[in-house]
């Protein structure tokens, strides 16, 4: 039996590299880890080829659990036979995957450009390089090599970041995907090597260890792991008193530790959970067919929905077939919007004419002999009142019973205000950037709303205000936006719904007041407790397109279901619509009255979402918003503080596991 307080292990290598493994893979450990490998492989081809088709979500979730156990075998297997695979297999391995995922994409690069090799390609190549950087750490120089890269990551990171804020739209994009290779790729290899030779110096030979049952674990272990206990305590109650939930801060340590000890661990977990992430996140999301009852320009009592995201379905499940198309069209009708299901057995019309589109402002709609900067959304071909024209001339007989119409949140900047809201800072500070617009809109809407009535005259017309997204005054916990902030985001809607009110009295149209209050009505508002966790409309949510690789991948396209009514909002939404048209029997278009008295046209807002540039509002907010990101560096300091904290706790408890193998073989 070896000394309590010294043992003799095999020693690192000359050049500083890891301890060698104290003991050879017997025949049933090396079954048992290929057997292992492969069903990690397998699973991860069932769960690539599921992403990559519009399949049910049932399938997609059973392959992602599927691959995930696996994957957790083969770490467990790997933890406890380290040495069973030879790092020769690891590089052939590692070959392979390369080399079959860099064709995958060249061929859709320069060959056929089928829709899956971009993410077949990327998960093989990114698996390959996870079965590299494991060949790496046993090199000499790992530990030199990673720390480098560490430091060069860092650098890109911060250097790109400040720049971000003054970079015009091109050179955004080209820092984004600087600032994700840094953090996915460089950063994440460096951890991998830096960890290698940080786990070897606290199972070094020659330490004393701790008295009686401990006596395997290095006192420069226990340091360790004290420290990193300490550290990560600290960042919990910094978090705590800045006011802040300490069980959101305890869960995102324990998540960072679970992928920091993935990382460490050289059990390619970590790139298990990249992938499974982006297999979850870029799957195709399913499409249906459009049904009979939505062919345009039929019916004897059909009804005509126009305007944006809230009457085309944006936020739904699935969406029609060729409405999510990344890069096409993007119009996101769907089967749950309210639109949709008011027609049919048993309700008030009998076919829909459903040319609403996610994303429509003013011009989207408006015809365009009605307005020269008139153009259509991509993928429409025309704007949706000329849409209007073309179908009444293939089917002269066709009389819609109603119009509804919901526009004008995109021109006073709804979604971007959504976007600033959930940003660092308080974007109330920047409602008078909004609010200048609102007058603007109000003249969009008037000659929207003339250009229906132009080419569909005398069928009554309704203009749909927004509904309140957020109960008022209420606690809001799950919902990441200050007081003031949800204020602000209430105070805005009901300007809006003003604006919209006000236009369609000028123009006389119907307007369906009722909606405004539609998602409080039925408790769907976001933070009312009476709806228990189930609000009518989602705070933020990730949720890819179909359509192209290149968009159905791109990070900018999986927010688009924010902030927008699901599957229980648009039902809440066409209960109100139900109710408002028993209580408004409309056949007839509205009286009209004489316009209100306007005042002298105001002066021109100093940002516009038609323009491009500086003097376009997305622009000037998203510049503000990476203005207050970079002003949170104290605060990149504490998570930098907690990352730290957790690697120290995975070095420690890691290189205790490798201190039992070592001694255990050296008693």
């Amino acid at each position: 039996m070896a000394d309590a307080a010294v043992v003799t292990v095999t020693p690192p290598d000359a050049a500083g590299g890891p301890p060698a493994p104290a003991a050879s893979a017997t025949p049933v450990h090396l079954l048992v880890s290929v057997g292992a490998a492969g069903l990690s492989l397998g699973t991860l081809v069932w769960l690539v080829c599921t992403s990559t088709m519009a399949g049910p979500l049932p399938l997609l979730y059973a392959a992602l659990i599927a691959f995930g156990v696996s994957s957790l075998v083969w770490a467990f297997v790997q933890f406890w036979y380290t040495d069973a695979l030879a790092l020769a297999m690891a590089l052939a391995t590692a070959g392979v995957l390369l080399v079959v995922g860099g064709t995958a994409l060249l061929v859709y690069r320069f060959g056929t450009p089928a829709d899956g090799l971009p993410l077949i390609g990327f998960v093989l190549c990114y698996a390959g390089l996870g079965w590299l950087v494991g060949w790496l750490r046993h090199q000499s120089g790992a530990l030199a090599w990673g720390k480098w890269m560490l430091l060069a990551g860092a650098v890109v990171v911060l250097v790109a970041a400040l720049t971000l804020p003054h970079a015009g739209r091109g050179g955004y994009l080209a820092l984004v995907a600087v600032i994700g290779i840094a953090v996915l790729l460089v950063i994440p290899v460096g951890l991998n090597l830096a960890s290698e030779g940080a786990m070897d110096a606290v199972t070094k030979v020659g330490l004393t260890t701790l008295p009686g049952p401990l006596a395997k674990i290095t006192v420069r272990s226990a340091v360790v792991f004290g420290a990193g206990l300490t550290l990560a305590g600290a960042v919990i109650v910094a978090a705590e008193v800045a006011g802040h939930s300490w069980k959101v801060a305890a869960l995102a340590t324990l998540f960072a530790l679970a992928l920091m000890a993935a990382i460490v661990s050289d059990t390619h977990l970590d790139i298990a959970m990249v992938i499974a992430a982006l297999a979850l996140l870029a799957a195709a999301p399913p499409q249906e067919v459009l049904p009979a009852k939505l062919d345009p320009g039929v019916g004897q009592s059909a009804l005509v929905a126009l305007g944006d995201s809230y009457m085309s379905g944006e936020g739904a499940a699935r969406f029609y077939a060729g409405t999510d198309d990344g890069g096409a069209n993007e119009c996101r009708r769907a089967p749950t919007a309210y639109a949709a299901l008011a027609a049919g057995p048993g309700q008030r019309f009998d076919h829909v004419t459903f040319l609403a589109c996610s994303g429509a402002r003013t011009y989207n709609v408006i015809g365009s002999t009605n307005d020269s900067q008139a153009r259509p959304q991509p993928g429409e071909g025309k704007t949706q009142v000329d849409q209007l024209l073309d179908i009444k001339a293939a089917h002269p007989s066709f009389r819609p019973r109603l119009v509804i119409v919901s526009v004008g949140g995109n021109d006073a900047g709804f979604a971007t205000i959504g976007e600033a809201c959930l940003a660092p800072g308080d974007c109330a500070t920047q409602k008078r950037r909004f609010e200048e617009l609102l007058p603007r809109v109000q003249r969009s809407l008037m000659a929207t709303y003339a250009s229906i009535e132009k080419a569909l005259p005398g069928v009554p017309i309704v203009a749909v205000p927004y509904p309140q997204p957020i109960a008022a005054g209420s606690a809001c916990n799950g919902l990441p936006l200050s007081k003031s902030e949800r204020a602000f985001i209430n105070e805005f809607v009901e300007k809006l719904d003003g604006v919209i009110r006000k236009a369609a009295d000028d123009s006389g149209l119907y307007y369906m007041d009722t909606m405004q209050d539609a998602l409080a009505s039925a408790h769907r508002q976001l933070c009312d407790p009476e709806n228990h966790g189930h609000p009518g409309i989602y705070p933020v949510t990730l949720a890819s397109v179909s359509g192209l690789a290149n968009q159905r991948f791109s990070p900018l396209k999986w927010t688009h279901d924010s902030l927008h009514p699901n599957a229980l909002g648009h039902a809440a939404l066409l209960a109100t619509f139900d109710k408002w048209l028993a209580d408004h029997p409309v056949s007839a278009p509205a009286t009209k009255h004489a316009p209100s008295v306007e005042a002298p046209a105001p002066a021109d807002p100093p940002c516009s979402f038609s323009t491009s540039g500086s003097s376009n509002c997305q622009t000037q907010t998203r510049a503000w918003e990476l203005r207050q990101a970079v002003g949170l560096w104290p605060w990149g300091i504490a998570v930098l503080a907690g990352l730290i904290a957790v690697w120290l706790v995975s070095i420690a408890v890691l290189g205790l596991r490798r201190s039992f193998v070592l001694r255990s073989g050296g008693e």
